[in-house]
């Protein structure tokens, strides 16, 4: 019996091979198309669900370590949390180059060295973010700074071999962003957050702020007199950094207190403590602030500058400048993107801030 002319989809539509013309194998394969079709949507469906689920979760785990770890929280997961539409928004990039130094021992901690060691200008010490040196770009960083043969640069594991895991920068600063899902993203935060909880209750205030001080008062009593000395912190780092210059922290030397350093560069400085990690500073301080930046917000340069006018009031405060940088989202000046005109032009200024400012205090 001839089979009627009834036609099916074009062969090869919808990538389906060898579509049938006959009534009876059209119709069976029109519902494997359908079901094909059905269990798509289904697919779809339930992975949309899970990765907002994953990102609900993520959200809510967020919400519970903000309210053990309020200031670090604020700082740099909430920032990874951050949503652009359906995207999670990218907290920088890792950089491409060879770092130059070396590392070696520098009054008991692992450093990062590089620069002039005969006759150099001044000392620029790193206290780098939370990624420390096992992140490229801070090395790099650091290259970029004794570039000009002006310069000593010391970078020192002020983590003590302890920094956040590369792990969660590969969540959060993938080398190929194209590549990462938001599933892989949020489930990547999800699997973190021990870690880094863990981390933070390592990484205590006390601790650090002890780590940073005893480095740099032995890097002081042992540097000739008048050898000058300026640090640069970057997020976590830009705290301590601050720290340094406080007239609380200054040495008895020469029969007469000296502060820990000269100058102070502090770019998008994190977890800051109003007044007290601004008031009473003895050394001139340049700041970098990010416009978008979630972590660090903005507002902050408001609180710097109020008790510093409040301050003047009773003495003669150190010189300050403020620089605010577009778009400046968190973690702009150490993990920017290259990639990106405005982002490269930051990362740009920034180098041309600090060089720019040690050389009128050192």
């Amino acid at each position: 019996m001839k089979e009627s002319g009834i036609q099916g989809p074009a062969s090869g539509a919808e990538g389906y091979p060898d579509v049938p013309t006959s009534t009876k194998a059209y119709l069976t394969h029109s519902r494997l198309v359908m079901m094909d079709k059905s269990l798509s949507v289904r697919h779809r469906v339930f992975s949309e669900t899970v990765s907002k689920d994953v990102v609900k979760l993520s959200a809510t785990l967020a919400s519970f370590l903000h309210a053990a770890c309020p200031s670090y929280m604020a700082t740099w997961l909430l920032p990874a949390l951050e949503m652009t539409g359906e995207s999670p928004r990218r907290v920088g990039t890792i950089h491409k180059g060879l770092p130059q130094g070396q590392e070696e021992i520098v009054h008991g901690l692992n450093t990062y060295v590089i620069g002039n060691r005969n006759n150099p200008q001044g000392m620029i010490i790193i206290y780098s973010d939370i990624f420390g040196l096992a992140l490229p770009n801070n090395k790099l960083i650091a290259d970029a700074y004794a570039r000009s043969g002006e310069w000593l640069v010391y970078m020192p594991d002020f983590f003590k071999g302890d920094p956040v895991m590369l792990k969660f920068a590969d969540v959060v600063i993938p080398v190929d962003a194209a590549k990462q899902s938001s599933f892989g993203f949020y489930t990547g935060l999800l699997a973190s957050a021990q870690s880094l909880m863990m981390w933070m209750m390592r990484h205590k205030e006390g601790l650090t702020n002890k780590v940073c001080m005893e480095f740099l008062t032995a890097l002081r009593r042992k540097t000739p007199r008048y050898s000058k000395i300026g640090i640069a912190g970057f997020c976590w780092g830009g705290k301590y950094a601050i720290r340094t210059g406080l007239e609380n922290n200054m040495i008895e030397m020469y029969d007469k207190k000296i502060p820990l350093v000269d100058a102070v560069v502090a770019l998008h400085p994190s977890n800051l403590v109003f007044p007290d990690d601004v008031e009473n500073l003895v050394v001139p301080v340049s700041y970098g602030w990010g416009l978008d930046d979630i972590g660090v917000k903005i507002e902050q340069k408001g609180k710097v500058e109020k008790v510093h006018a409040k301050e003047e009031a009773g003495r003669k405060v150190p010189d300050m400048e403020h620089k605010i940088y577009k778009p400046g989202c968190h973690g702009f000046a150490v993990r920017g993107n290259l990639d990106d005109p405005m982002e490269r032009a930051c990362l740009e200024d920034l180098l041309t801030q600090a060089l720019d400012w040690f050389p009128r205090w050192l």
